[in-house]
């Protein structure tokens, strides 16, 4: 039963989080799909099962690691897709990484560099469940340094990394750790991975065209299912999809550049999925903190540890009930062209955090159509990017966005619209963004950034709660700020052009207490005895909710509801994300096979939150 069961969750049609959660208490009342099941196992692979599959087959894969790359040829039908799904959830693997007859046989070559004959371009090395910092040549990374992505001159990198020199592989670990006695991973030889890229390129197009290798699945089809299972070591991506209709549902994606690649594809469904690049974030935060400050951000960018969950351009996209974090960029929707209702995207019930980058990074110059609401984004250096949105078509409604002040960077803002080192060409104004009924902690720093002289038309800021460290003056000509925001800072200056604001230091929730742990929860340092655990926290957790006597409440502009997906419970609509007396609804993010255990690299929450703010509070 408990496999029937699986197997009915994944070809459930599509939910809303109350269903997801019955479906879980009554997996019994739910009819068993019909079709032909095929069961493959390691020993008789999988690619041979695609190579023959029709319309409504159900193709399970028993317990155990794959090591293939697999193609997805075939096209189901609608009521009968191609379903690729884990016998039980969490069980299986598809790994990138070569077959266990392969024995890496590490050598001292000095101090803690080692060598390995590797007779392929190696792109991708994890030790110990981390992904390493791949460095562009030997002498980088003896001495931890490779050119900056924006700077363009020689910067400090991550004290861990690797090389490849003339068929030979070098590495080095944290502490001096001998790699023969760590849990070494490379990926297999790849034909379309022979060439040598400069790491410097490795987040360039030519790294992320449509192929087959270097991906652990890629899915040429249309009406095809992948579920439950875990993604391993791909130099480029775990997906790769070229057809339209695809779900991917309740997988873990690890060591891999791009958790899912989609270009163009079309009704691309994502959800209850997981995506780690640990320890990215890690680096980012550790090059803040260290004295004297080391611009690790600029390295990370030109690395393999440019990560990102999702990738694409296609239309009608949804992605929603996600675990994202400890990696580069969490989202990148790019320019989908097209502002028909009828083929929005949407981003929902997601949590996304520790983003060395940008959590989402809307960078578009058409119309992207897209929107993102009822999300818990946390820690990141540039939390919403617009940067620039030059086609409109977006809406940022109903969601908390957190720099928590224990883990967030030290440098960093709550959006960024436009590049602070310049902008997208051709020059035109973002445009056509609706930012509403957001609630905006920033423990750190500013509410913005943004380049200079950047051009702004028909946007809408309206019925927010900001709440920021440091108050900056308002210079985005042509951008107006409706009145209807509540500012509030420690800093007691009115920004200059936000003085229209409702300004108070009263928000009307529990807002995050002044603590601050220079610690890193999960960091790679700590093996060195660089960074002690955080110390435990028993004072008050941050909590959202509005409370009576808030400036907040009944003080929106009316009439938006419809706009703004908002019902007013008042006079008027509250600000910020939830209105008084609701309860903030938000399901368990990632796989529902991935508790405890299962998923160990897991960031820990910020002390000062409670856990129910981001639906962990059974998983963590």
């Amino acid at each position: 039963m408990r496999k029937q069961r699986y197997l009915v969750l994944m070809l459930s049609s599509v939910l809303t989080a109350a269903q997801l959660q019955a479906e879980d208490a009554k997996a019994s009342d739910v009819p068993v799909y019909k079709g032909r099941v095929k069961r493959v196992t390691p020993a008789n692979g999988l690619q041979e099962a695609l190579n023959s599959a029709e319309p409504g087959d159900v193709i399970t894969l028993a317990p155990g690691v794959y090591y293939e790359s697999v193609s997805v040829t075939a096209s189901g039908k609608p009521g009968a897709p191609i379903v690729i799904c884990a016998e039980e959830g969490g069980t299986v693997t598809i790994s990138g990484g070569t077959s266990p007859d392969f024995k890496l046989e590490f050598a001292h070559v000095e101090g803690d560099l080692y060598k390995a004959p590797v007779p392929w371009t190696v792109r991708w090395v994890m030790a110990d469940g981390r992904n390493l910092n791949a460095y562009e040549d030997l002498a980088g990374l003896k001495a931890f340094r490779t050119t900056g992505h924006d700077s363009k001159r020689p910067e400090d990198g991550p004290p861990e990394g690797f090389a490849g020199e003339d068929g030979v592989l070098y590495v080095r670990l944290l502490g001096g750790k001998d790699p023969n006695e760590a849990e070494v991973e490379i990926h297999r030889q790849y034909a379309g991975l022979a060439d040598p890229l400069p790491v410097s390129q490795f987040w360039h197009p030519r790294t992320a065209r449509q192929r087959d290798t270097g991906a652990n699945v890629c899915i040429k089809g249309s009406h095809v299912i992948l579920a439950g299972l875990r993604l391993h070591l791909a130099p480029e991506a775990g997906v790769r999809v070229n057809g339209d209709h695809v779900t991917i549902r309740d997988c873990y994606i690890d060591g891999a550049h791009r958790g899912i690649v989609a270009g163009e594809s079309a009704h691309l469904t994502v959800e209850h999925c997981e995506f780690s690049g640990y320890p990215t974030y890690q680096w980012v935060r550790w090059g803040q903190y260290a004295e004297p400050r080391k611009k690790t951000w600029e390295v990370v960018y030109n690395s393999n540890l440019c990560n990102t969950f999702i990738h694409h351009k296609g239309r009608a996209v949804t992605v929603r009930h996600n675990l994202i974090y400890e990696c580069f960029d969490g989202m990148w929707p790019r320019d989908m062209g097209t502002l028909d209702p009828e083929q929005a995207s949407e981003y929902a019930y997601n949590v996304i955090m520790s983003c060395g980058d940008d959590a989402i990074e809307f960078d578009t110059k058409t119309p992207i159509n897209l929107r993102v609401h009822h999300n818990f984004i946390m820690d990141a250096l540039v939390l919403l990017a617009l940067s620039p949105v030059q086609g409109g078509g977006l809406t940022i409604d109903h969601n908390i966005v957190y720099v928590s002040p224990e883990y967030g960077l030290r440098t960093c803002t709550l959006f960024k619209f436009s590049c602070p080192g310049g902008f997208r060409k051709p020059h035109r104004p973002t445009q056509g963004c609706v930012i509403a009924h957001n609630t905006l902690v920033n423990s750190k720093t500013y509410l913005y950034w943004t380049g200079e002289d950047h051009l702004f038309e028909n946007n809408v800021v309206e019925n927010n709660i900001i709440r920021v460290r440091l108050s900056r003056d308002w210079k985005l000509p042509g951008f107006t700020v409706s009145r209807f925001n509540l500012h509030a800072s420690p800093d007691s200056r009115s920004p200059a052009n936000l003085t229209h604001l409702i300004r108070t230091e009263h928000v009307g929730f529990q807002r995050a207490p002044p603590y601050e742990a220079d610690a890193l929860p999960v960091a790679p340092l700590q093996e060195r005895g660089k960074a002690p655990r955080t110390a435990t926290y028993g004072g008050p957790l941050v909590d959202f909710g509005l409370r009576p006597g808030s400036p907040a409440v009944d003080a929106g502009a009316g009439g938006k509801d419809d706009a703004y997906h908002h019902s007013s419970r008042g006079e008027a609509p509250d600000l910020g994300a939830i209105e008084l007396g609701e309860e903030w609804q938000f399901p368990r993010p990632g796989p529902r096979w991935a508790v405890g255990e299962k998923t160990p690299w897991r960031p820990p929450l910020p002390p000062s939150l409670d856990p129910r703010w981001v639906g962990l509070q059974t998983s963590q």
